[in-house]
């Protein structure tokens, strides 16, 4: 009797299934290291991003920065705060060439918060006149977008000391024809000595104002560098900015509540020419960016602790790995940790701020506790 030469119809649907299987534990593991690969490559473009600025700035003797440009397409931080809460590339920028303004065009004026014609703290801010013996009014809305975060005044012009100022956003002083609004960020010392503190206050002013100081230098923000082209990060990764650390958030706009749909102020990082971050920015210690996948970034949680609200970096859900870009503002030196995705804590209030009481919550406890320890994740 001869013998059956091939397989079985059941013997051919075992190798088939088996083959489906491996096939698929493959492509699993391919995408996971490409999503790897994607995320570490955008932590080298960051890095390169700030370390060029901090080079430029040293190697021109001035000002130079990187500005953060936000996905307009992403989700923003909230329904009540429309600033787009994704960064996906960087540009490089340097200061907007400063104008004098002759004697008696800048006053310091005291807040008045009632408008009752006298001033209820010592608090000042810059407004612009148009004479030695008036306030003008001054559209500072027509220059706002040059402003970046923050912009400087130096008084007097020349020989003073630069101070670093802003503009209100929101609420009743937000920036407009009818608010000529800088806050004053840093103290300033009057002609009696007297050291004042920041504030903010509306144009026209109905109090007593101090005599007009001497001719004064505004420095107006950033400007792209010329012939300079944007720095994408790679394809679907992203600076997630809701899970950065709160003085990034402060910069982005995150503290201001916008019911206006305004767009906040850029984003602005500026490096001195010794190579340190210049200005207001430079005093709120290391600043720490959530590096992390898109599509985990623009997803809703599952989590029944989180429903509804964005995904944290520690839902098992997400796909994509999640570092840690930590700006030293000291040395603009910039490196790269693996995050904490450790829930192993109830938050006192809201992401990334860990009690000692246990019981997970769905959020991380803190995303930047390797970066602020140097060390990478287990050691």
């Amino acid at each position: 009797m001869r013998r059956r030469a091939g397989f079985t119809l059941t013997e051919l649907l075992i190798v088939i299934g088996i083959l489906l299987i491996l096939s698929t534990m493959s492509l699993a593991v391919y995408n996971t290291g490409r999503s790897s690969d994607r995320i570490r490559s955008a932590a080298r473009i960051g890095q390169s991003a700030f370390l060029g600025a901090k080079d430029r700035a040293m190697h021109a003797k001035n000002f130079r920065g990187v500005r953060l440009t936000r996905d307009a397409n992403g989700p923003t931080f909230s329904s009540t705060n429309l600033f787009p809460a994704l960064v996906n590339g960087f540009a490089m920028v340097q200061p907007i060439s400063h104008d004098p303004y002759p004697t008696g065009t800048i006053r310091l004026e005291r807040l008045d918060m009632n408008q009752d014609g006298f001033a209820d703290t010592p608090d000042i801010l810059v407004v612009r006149g148009i004479s030695t013996g008036n306030i003008g009014a001054v559209d500072w809305s027509n220059v706002y977008s040059f402003f970046g975060t923050v912009g400087q005044i130096r008084i007097p012009a020349t020989t003073g000391q630069w101070y670093t100022f802003t503009v209100a956003t929101s609420g009743p002083y937000a920036i407009g024809p009818s608010n000529q609004c800088l806050i004053l960020q840093t103290p300033y010392s009057n002609t009696s000595g007297a050291i004042v503190s920041p504030a903010v206050i509306a144009y026209p002013f109905t109090g007593t104002a101090p005599a007009p100081v001497g001719g004064c230098d505004i420095q107006f923000g950033n400007e792209v560098l010329p012939f300079h082209q944007p720095i994408p990060l790679p394809s679907a990764t992203v600076l997630d900015l809701r899970y950065s650390s709160s003085n990034v958030q402060i910069l982005a706009g995150a503290n201001i509540i916008n019911t206006t749909g305004l767009l906040a102020p850029n984003i602005d990082i500026s490096f001195s020419p010794r190579g340190s971050i210049a200005g207001a920015t430079g005093g709120q210690g290391a600043l720490y960016f959530c590096l992390r996948d898109l599509a985990d970034a623009m997803s809703t949680s599952t989590n029944p602790l989180t429903a509804g609200g964005p995904r944290d970096p520690s839902d098992p859900a997400c796909q994509g790995e999640c570092l840690i870009l930590a700006l030293n503002p000291a040395t603009g030196l910039v490196q790269t940790y693996p995050a904490n995705l450790t829930d192993a804590f109830i938050n006192s209030s809201g992401p990334n701020t860990a009690t000692t009481t246990t019981g997970q919550d769905g959020y991380v406890d803190n995303l930047f506790s390797f970066a602020q320890q140097g060390k990478a994740a287990g050691r």
